[in-house]
């Protein structure tokens, strides 16, 4: 009973969020971008989507918000890591943001090596992780039983391999669920000072515009956040000039069909099949 009350629901939340969907692809595409960034939020008031995302984000940078046009993007990405529309269309954003930092240098492998584990979702390195352990398990069988040597060989090599692939896929779903998890970041979407202290009359660092993500480090009761900027630097800020990446609602919504709207600009656009 429990489990058709909570089909029923779904399905009732599917019909009404349908029709604020389409009001809000059909208002992009007739460039009503205000009246499509207010109709996508209030879709995703009801959970997180992606490709909803994805569209809130060029609409923004369709009205020049690059602030939530930045914002929009990063949520997309950290829920489809694998999206590459996104990742072009958040860099082409932030590449017109007018704060530009030096990244700090660090080790090529390591680099090589965080990419490659937000590249994929935790479920992706998960499936894969399943994958090499089914592997893994018939290599071995056809080590244990097998007669010919050579291929009892080649078995026992697949079979040690699998278990590596094992091993490194469930420490990559894990570094990938922690990062998004304990996700601290967040984007600067109103023009604001970066001072020394937490006071109104405290020394200007620098102005910070719309567009820059930071990593939160602390937060007060009186509206201000300690932020490390992208070279690791740090200072206060007001709260309300910034918004996390990660939302409050966390529970994804499923739409009939999401439309991944064209593209200008240089903004990557995605087929409509998909």
């Amino acid at each position: 009973m429990m489990i058709w009350t909570f089909l029923c629901c779904c399905f009732a939340s599917l019909l009404a969020v349908t029709p604020v969907l389409e009001d809000a692809d059909n208002a992009f595409l007739q460039k009503k971008y205000k009246e499509a960034i207010r109709a996508y939020e209030t879709v995703l008031q009801q959970g997180e989507n992606a490709d909803i995302y994805y569209n809130l984000g060029n609409a923004y940078f369709r009205v020049n918000d690059l602030g939530r046009a930045v914002l929009s993007y990063e949520r997309a990405l950290a829920l489809a890591p694998a999206d590459e529309d996104v990742r072009h269309n958040l860099e082409v954003c932030q590449a017109k943001v007018a704060n530009q930092f030096n990244l700090p240098s660090e080790m090529f492998f390591i680099t090589w090596l965080r990419n490659l584990v937000m590249h994929r979702s935790c479920d992706a390195w998960g499936g894969y992780a399943l994958f090499s352990l089914f592997l893994s398990l018939l290599a071995f069988g056809i080590f244990r039983y097998g007669r010919a040597l050579r291929l009892r060989q080649v078995a026992l090599g697949v079979a040690v391999l699998g278990v590596l692939c094992f091993v490194f896929c469930n420490i990559a779903a894990a570094w990938n669920w922690r990062s998004y998890a304990h996700d601290d970041r967040a984007v600067v979407v109103e023009p604001v000072a970066l001072v020394k202290d937490s006071q109104p009359k405290a020394e200007l660092i620098m102005d910070l515009q719309p567009g820059v993500v930071v990593r939160v480090v602390e937060e007060t009761l009186r509206g201000w956040m300690l932020v490390e900027l992208p070279n690791t630097k740090t200072g206060w800020l007001r709260s309300e000039a910034i918004e996390k990446v990660k939302p409050a609602v966390q529970v994804p919504v499923e739409t009939a069909e999401t439309a991944v709207l064209p593209a200008e600009n240089g903004e990557n656009s995605k087929d409509d099949d998909r």
